[in-house]
């Protein structure tokens, strides 16, 4: 990822910086694949004034007013990253091009507190909001981003802005009343809530571009298995359960990344590579012959994703439920 930017430095008593029309690049193409509307730029620090010659023939091309910055990459972006690398699976496109980043102001400063704080007293107009210049450039896939900053009364009537003229663009998965939005922060999105149910919906709705997305929810399926499986279980929570399954094995049934069934001995401590358990080879082998894969081999004897095991909520059920009861009764066998 490369990060550029439009940089400057307001003196006084006390420093204040702007930072403003924010693109993250990725590979060499300078096509827009998406933009970003949050509350204010973040920890990102300037790393040089850009003087390439090529890069700057790019750049200007999206906004010659000031110099341009290369900048460094704070969580945030990282998190956009992960969002739309997983909006281009989804949607079977490239990821590759500049995603646009805006804000509902300029102020450069990660403590938001702080940054309210500066922005009561900012001098300079002309870079604190550049609302009209960035409802101009919005492009499509558009994410809004700005959390519970949208509705504070200073705020609101630019987030309406952006809100309506991303309404404009056909960006569906926002509803039609303005307070109806949730408007995660991708920090949230793509960090703190990535296991809630509700989160994981949310994303949908933006990959599909619709407040009624369809698809196979994998919080739906350990609730089905949860209800199924004859086994006693050992540890129960909202993502994952453990049960105590034959031959000292544990079986772990969880939603957490895409879902998946996961297998590894009762008395797992730590890691398989400084430990050798009973029949480790062998559990490893069926498993194996089952089409488990092993990518985490330090901590699970096989695992395998729920979407592996069919098309539909019913279908991956029923099978998970069929290959437990195939693996009791070879894993009995292992002596």
């Amino acid at each position: 990822m490369k990060v550029y930017a439009h940089f400057f430095k307001e003196k006084g008593e006390k420093e204040v910086q702007y930072r403003w029309r924010t693109l993250l690049q990725f590979g060499d193409s300078w096509e827009v694949i998406g933009s970003v509307v949050m509350k204010n730029p973040g920890s990102a620090k300037s790393k040089l004034v850009v003087s390439d010659e090529k890069i700057l023939e790019q750049l200007n091309k999206f906004d010659a007013s000031e110099k341009w910055h290369e900048f460094t990459a704070d969580n945030t972006m990282q998190n956009i990253e992960k969002l739309f690398r997983e909006y281009s699976k989804f949607n079977n496109s490239d990821f590759k091009g500049v995603i646009q980043i805006f804000n509902l102001f300029n102020v450069r400063e990660a403590d938001l507190d702080e940054a309210l704080k500066i922005a009561q007293n900012v001098k300079n107009q002309l870079f604190y909001q550049t609302t009209d210049d960035d409802l101009n450039n919005l492009k499509t896939p558009i994410y809004l981003g700005w959390g519970g900053l949208g509705n504070d009364e200073q705020f609101k009537p630019v987030a309406l802005k952006f809100f309506e003229k991303a309404k404009s663009l056909n960006q569906n998965y926002l509803y039609n009343d303005f307070n109806e939005n949730s408007f995660y922060h991708p920090q949230y999105l793509m960090m703190y809530g990535t296991n809630e149910e509700y989160v994981y919906n949310f994303k949908q709705m933006f990959f599909q571009n619709t407040t009624t997305p369809t698809y196979i929810s994998k919080f739906s399926i350990k609730k089905k298995l949860e209800e199924a499986l004859k086994l006693e279980k050992y540890e129960n929570g909202k993502i994952t359960n453990r049960y105590i399954f034959v031959g000292g094995l544990q079986l772990t049934i969880t939603a957490e990344g895409d879902g998946y069934v996961a297998i590894r001995h009762q008395n797992f401590v730590g890691d398989y590579a400084r430990k050798e358990y009973a029949n480790e080879s062998q559990f490893a082998e069926i498993l194996k012959n089952k089409d488990y894969g092993r990518p985490y081999p330090k901590y699970w004897l096989g695992q395998k994703n729920f979407k592996e095991y069919g098309k539909t909520e019913d279908q991956i059920v029923k099978s998970i439920i069929s290959e437990i009861e195939s693996l009791k009764t070879d894993f009995d066998k292992v002596k």
